[in-house]
């Protein structure tokens, strides 16, 4: 998720004529992705390397969370990892990961800005430049929205567990709020885009439009 974000605001930046930090040759823009992808992934591999054994490690659970819903004892639960070394490395990654990503999408959005509202340079026509603002705006839109879905449930979740609060009614809530994140950005992207937007207009009206012309 947090590389399609990149991706798309990258693309806008890199749609502009005027702006000095585009990505012009294809093999630095495959190598740019092929970090991004790598770092992402890449981070989470080390802990599996060293799974508990799972008996021990649920008896373990169980010391940090004595009453756990009946799913614990009848069905498989896998635990990553009980060890503190592992558990504070996930931690940090995650955070890096996380300002890795926001670094990225905060430097492309400025360089959008900046050179359709405030730069003079003057190489594309008036007309464009509005098109261009216009589609930016639809595409912020639709990197914000789902990101909402995905910054809430994850506060909540690490505010749960810097607090030491177990609430199995808000885990399960968190997650179903956290799910929604492709279904927001499907609707906004259908909302913010006129092509988007005009063809579901004729999908509902059944090409009433469409049929006008053709008699």
């Amino acid at each position: 998720m947090g590389t399609s974000l990149v991706a798309l605001l990258e693309n806008r930046s890199n749609c502009i004529p005027s702006n000095r930090f585009r990505i012009t040759k294809q093999r630095t823009r495959f190598l740019y992705y092929l970090f991004n992808c790598t770092v992402i992934i890449g981070y989470i591999i080390p802990p599996f390397c060293y799974i508990p054994e799972q008996e021990s490690a649920k008896l373990f659970l169980l010391q940090t969370i004595p009453c756990p819903t009946e799913e614990f004892f009848y069905t498989e639960v896998f635990v990553w990892t009980i060890d503190k070394l592992w558990s504070n490395y996930i931690w940090v990654a995650s955070g890096s990961i996380v300002l890795i990503i926001l670094s990225q999408l905060i430097f492309y959005s400025i360089c959008c800005v900046y050179y359709l509202y405030f730069s003079t340079a003057v190489i594309i026509s008036p007309k464009t430049r509005k098109y261009q603002r216009s589609f930016f705006l639809g595409t912020v839109a639709q990197v914000v929205v789902p990101f909402i879905f995905l910054v809430i449930p994850v506060g909540g979740l690490i505010s749960s567990i810097y607090f030491d609060y177990n609430n199995q009614a808000l885990n399960n809530s968190i997650v179903l709020l956290y799910s929604f994140h492709g279904f927001a950005s499907t609707i906004i992207i259908t909302l913010v885009h006129h092509p988007y937007r005009t063809f579901l207009i004729e999908v509902v009206t059944f090409y009433r439009n469409s049929g006008k012309q053709h008699f």
